[in-house]
């Protein structure tokens, strides 16, 4: 499988995408294709933030781990300027799953036969969500989110949106990430909006919540023939991703060999967390031009 990058430019266009296109339209049907997509604090080009140096790279990281750097089909790693301030990284995310949603027509016009999966950690599941609000029915058949850096309540504007409700969507959590949800909660609402680590306000039937801290939902996965480890750290926000196991249950998600369905129905109940009745979204303006890159 061929691993090629692209880049959001801070002008919200993308670079790369001929290469990846290319490389798209020589896949056979059913071939799996993965946008993956890093979270806070990379940069393309930078000394020690650069994604496709370290997370992207073809024979380490995440193409490796998820068994993308074999076989038939195509890995694309996005990068996007994810540093400087949390708010300003939460932005920019969004504006990057926006500039996202029309390569991913553009894949599906060129292999229209593929399989399209978005697999995003942190910030990086903000972007997903993000393009599926934008996409078209269709441009994407799944997406995996891994320890979601947003709010539920924009996380289901992204799944009730025609691209959202087209793809089956998995949103990873566990309780090593709570320090974080509840930071990222606090820091960019003030505690008032609930994140993704309790799932949706309101069940949907194309979104699975996946818990990667609950003992019944680990022993289900091993009976469906993917074992995951158990916790090993109290706080972390990589277990998502580097638990003994994990990556190979997500790469068989994304090439179709686990459908989300059949794992929607091993999986235990996920009790609701109740939510406020009157929920009003804080203001998030956009930063001014200058700062776009920051």
């Amino acid at each position: 499988m061929a691993v090629v990058g692209v880049d959001v430019g801070a002008d919200g266009t993308l670079a790369g995408t001929d290469a990846a296109l290319a490389a798209a339209a020589r896949l056979p049907p059913g071939a799996p294709v993965a946008v993956m997509i890093h979270g806070y604090r990379y940069r393309p080009g930078t000394p020690r933030g650069c994604p496709h140096r370290s997370l992207y790279a073809a024979g380490a990281g995440w193409p490796a781990a998820l068994a993308l750097a074999q076989g038939d089909g195509l890995a694309v790693g996005l990068g996007w300027n994810a540093q400087g301030t949390l708010h300003g990284a939460y932005l920019r995310a969004g504006r990057a799953g926006q500039a996202l949603a029309p390569f991913l027509a553009c894949l599906r016009a060129v292999a229209p036969a593929v399989r399209i999966a978005l697999i995003g950690h942190s910030l990086g599941a903000r972007v997903g969500l993000a393009a599926l609000r934008h996409a078209r029915p269709g441009d994407a058949d799944a997406a995996i989110l891994l320890a979601p850096a947003e709010f539920a309540p924009l996380a289901q504007v992204a799944a009730d949106s025609p691209g959202g409700r087209a793809a089956r969507i998995v949103s990873v959590t566990s309780r090593e990430n709570l320090p974080f949800d509840r930071g990222l909660g606090l820091l960019l609402a003030g505690g008032l909006l609930p994140t993704l680590h309790g799932g949706l306000p309101e069940p949907r039937a194309h979104w699975t919540d996946l818990a990667l801290s609950d003992a019944a939902a680990l022993a289900r996965l091993k009976a469906l023939g993917h074992p995951v480890a158990p916790p090993e750290r109290r706080v972390c926000h990589w277990s998502a991703y580097t638990r003994p196991g994990a990556m190979p249950l997500y790469r068989a998600i994304l090439d179709g060999s686990l459908p989300a369905d059949r794992l929607a129905a091993a999986l235990p109940p996920r009790p609701r967390l109740a939510t406020p009745r009157a929920l009003r979204l804080p203001r998030l303006p956009l930063p001014p031009a200058r700062n776009a890159a920051s």
